[in-house]
């Protein structure tokens, strides 16, 4: 079943790419609070508090959480070097799988947000269900479901998860209709 091109290339850059920070932004998308700091006393990782403070970055600024290079991200990464690291050098490596979840981990707690997870997926669809007998615009469609998944405070899904629970939800009312 093909999926239906839901965004335009500019609405998708918008949810599904990682922010073009300009430079009078970063202070504000980087700032760090007691808490965040207390959290990055915790480890001697500078790797992982470079990675920490964008992820932040990067929530706050999207609501989504990307994964990322510090080379895909140089200019942001550089920022936070001279701000809260001015002594240290550019990361040669990313960090670990655990320092990525633990990172991942606190700033979802911090804001009190949640992963998409399945358990969640079966709630989405079964508004989706009630949705769409409603409405069958896919624009419409992603929009409320985006909405639900803020109400409830769920990190918006993947593009693509989106895209194929609209496509079979519509195409289940298109069958219905014939």
């Amino acid at each position: 079943m093909p999926r239906l091109n839901i965004l335009s290339d500019d609405d998708l850059s918008n949810f599904y790419q990682i922010p073009k920070l300009e430079e009078d932004e970063r202070p504000f998308i980087f700032e760090l609070e007691e808490a965040d700091i207390n959290y990055l006393n915790s480890f001697d990782d500078i790797a992982g508090k470079i990675h920490y403070i964008l992820l932040l970055g990067y929530f706050r600024a999207s609501q989504y959480l990307f994964n990322f290079t510090f080379q895909a991200v140089r200019k942001d990464v550089w920022h936070i070097i001279k701000t809260y690291f001015p002594d240290s050098k550019f990361p040669k490596r990313q960090v670990t799988r655990h320092r990525y979840y633990s990172n991942r981990k606190t700033l979802l707690e911090k804001y009190e947000i949640a992963i998409y997870t399945s358990k969640f997926e079966n709630k989405l669809k079964k508004y989706l269900q009630d949705l769409v007998r409603q409405h069958i615009v896919p624009k419409y469609l992603f929009d409320s479901l985006l909405d639900y998944c803020h109400r409830h405070q769920i990190v918006r899904p993947n593009y693509s998860t989106l895209q194929k629970l609209i496509s079979k939800a519509c195409n289940k009312i298109g069958r219905a209709h014939v």
